[in-house]
């Protein structure tokens, strides 16, 4: 699952970031509703598994998803209404909270991402054993996911951190966060 979160972090698209981060920060209250709902709705979630995952692997993209299982069912509907969302506002926030989870988590241990990232790239670069016709595209990938990490953790605020921190206990158990 670690794999997953990561990929989706590192692919963060800005689809619904500027409508999203334009509302001001995120509140403890938010977070607060977005995780009661997830976790009343996470066997929905979780029954999408079989469906696939999102073309681009972001909180965004993921979120959308999320939003569209949930317009087609009522009784998520419910769950959303009991917490004063909406699938839209829902989508929205979700976005938010999981673009800020993941640049808390993967901050967490020592290194910056971007470091741990750079380095990588540099390690790639250098490195012979891969053939020639396969490196230029794994490079490109790899500044692609340097270059989406440092959109998200530029649009992510200390406030919206600050919001989600004391729920990521939380949230690890309700997404099933490891660090292996």
């Amino acid at each position: 699952m670690r794999a997953k979160l990561l990929g989706i972090g590192l692919g963060m698209a800005v689809v619904l970031w500027s409508a999203a981060w334009a509302q001001g920060p995120l509140t403890s209250s938010q977070v607060e509703r977005f995780v009661r709902s997830y976790e009343e709705l996470k066997p929905v979630f979780d029954a999408m598994e079989g469906e696939g995952s999102p073309e681009e692997e972001s909180p965004a993209a993921l979120a959308a998803q999320w939003g569209k299982a949930v317009m087609r069912d009522a009784k998520a509907q419910a769950v959303l209404a009991k917490n004063g969302l909406d699938a839209a506002s829902w989508a929205d926030l979700a976005s938010r909270v999981m673009s800020t989870y993941m640049v808390l988590k993967m901050s967490e241990g020592g290194d910056s991402p971007l470091v741990q990232l750079r380095q990588s790239l540099a390690e790639l670069e250098k490195d012979t054993s891969i053939p020639a016709s396969m490196k230029p595209e794994m490079v490109a990938n790899l500044r692609q996911s340097i270059a989406q990490y440092e959109t998200m953790e530029k649009n992510v605020s200390d406030q919206d951190k600050a919001a989600v921190r004391p729920l990521l206990p939380r949230l690890d158990a309700v997404l099933e966060w490891t660090d292996q």
